[in-house]
Order: structure tokens, then C-alpha cells, then sequence
């Protein structure tokens, strides 16, 4: 009888792929260059983000949404801030307004989203609209997807918190959320590649900038 093998007793050195990897990520960054948002408008969206997470008067959009956080339902955060659960939508419609140099003030953001003009989610279900104050969907956005291109962020966005979204500390939101929307924490990338995106020597290709 053959000797099962121990997982620990495997022993393989992947480095000189990793380097391989590596490469590619660069020649992908290289040839993408162009399709990223102009500078000028990078770096005034890092300053919009950033005075927006700080402006109580604007709601924080979360990535985190499950039957008790619907996307697009308004919830008050025990800091009296309102939170809205959402998707990937809203990184989605902020990368395309910088990508065409869209840059509205914080008025106009407000504006936006007392209009509902902020998309939450990709569809909402039946129950999601039962309860949701939100409904606009990125379908009603000039969305990368539909063009072939995957938005990927550079740094890891996950809220790492089991806790209700009303208790926890609300500048760990504010920081999920200036990672989430901030446009300088994302690259663009072929849809038909995607899987290459979440490799993390892929995305350190892209990190030059990134949000915090």
C-alpha cells in the first residue's frame, strides 16, 4: 500500500512564479495606463471622499447587506449617522464619474442622493424594495461591467466586524467607506481576465496610489 501523503510534507517553492505573476501585473498596469481617471480628477476625488465622510450631514454607504441590512434601506447609526447597506454599485458610479471627469461638489453630492440618483445595488429583490428608501441600480449608470471591465479595489474594503451595522465604531465605517467609494483605491481590468484581479501580485502592480 502507498503511503498517504501529509499535506505538511509537501514542499514546493513557487517564488520564481510569483515573480512571473508579478511581471504580468506590471505589463497589464502598463497597458492600462490609459484607462484610468485623468490625476486632476483623482486627486479631487480624494478630497471629495474624504470631506464627505466627515460631513454628518451625507450618509455613509456600507458594503455589508444581508435580510437584515437590505441594500438601500436607511439605517441610523447609533451616532445619529445614517448608513445605507449597499453593493458594489456605488465604487462603480464614483470610478465612472471621476473616469469622465465628473467632479461635483458636496452640495451636489447631497443633491444626488436626495434624489436617488446614487446607485445601490446591481437589482433589487421583491423584499429589498419592501424596505428600501434607495432603488436606483447600476443599470442606470455608464457602468465598466457593460463595457468588458472589472472594477477591482487595491486595498482590501471587508468590514471586519460581526457586529450590527449600528454599533460599530463609526470611524472604522468612515475609513470602509473611503476605502469603498475613493476611486484611487481602484484599477480597471478586463472582465475576461477578472480572476487575475484578486491575485494579490496583480494588485500590488496598481498600488502606487491608493486610499485610506
Amino acid at each position: 500500500m502507498n503511503k498517504l501523503m501529509n499535506f505538511d510534507e509537501i514542499e514546493e517553492d513557487f517564488s520564481d512564479l510569483e515573480m512571473r505573476i508579478s511581471e504580468i501585473g506590471k505589463e497589464f498596469r502598463e497597458r492600462l495606463e490609459k484607462m484610468q481617471p485623468k490625476e486632476s480628477s483623482l486627486q479631487y476625488w480624494d478630497q471629495l471622499v474624504k470631506d464627505w465622510a466627515d460631513d454628518k450631514s451625507l450618509p455613509l454607504y456600507i458594503r455589508k447587506f444581508n435580510e437584515n441590512y437590505s441594500r438601500g434601506k436607511e439605517v441610523i447609526h447609533n451616532s445619529g449617522r445614517i448608513i445605507i447597506p449597499c453593493d458594489n454599485g456605488v465604487a462603480h458610479w464614483g470610478f465612472s464619474m471621476c473616469f469622465n471627469s465628473i467632479e461635483p461638489s458636496l452640495q451636489e453630492i447631497k443633491r444626488l442622493v436626495d434624489s436617488d440618483r446614487v446607485p445601490i445595488a446591481m437589482v433589487l429583490k421583491k423584499k429589498e424594495r419592501e424596505q428600501a428608501k434607495y432603488f436606483r441600480t447600476k443599470h442606470d449608470i455608464d457602468d465598466p461591467n457593460k463595457k468588458g471591465w472589472k472594477v477591482s479595489h487595491k486595498v482590501p474594503i471587508g468590514l471586519k466586524s460581526k457586529d450590527p451595522l449600528e454599533e460599530i465604531d463609526i470611524e472604522l465605517l468612515k475609513s470602509h467607506f473611503r476605502k469603498f467609494v475613493n476611486p484611487n483605491n481602484m484599477f480597471l481590468f478586463p472582465k475576461k481576465y477578472s480572476g487575475l484581479a484578486e491575485i494579490e501580485e496583480i494588485i500590488d502592480s496598481f498600488k502606487s496610489r491608493s486610499a485610506a
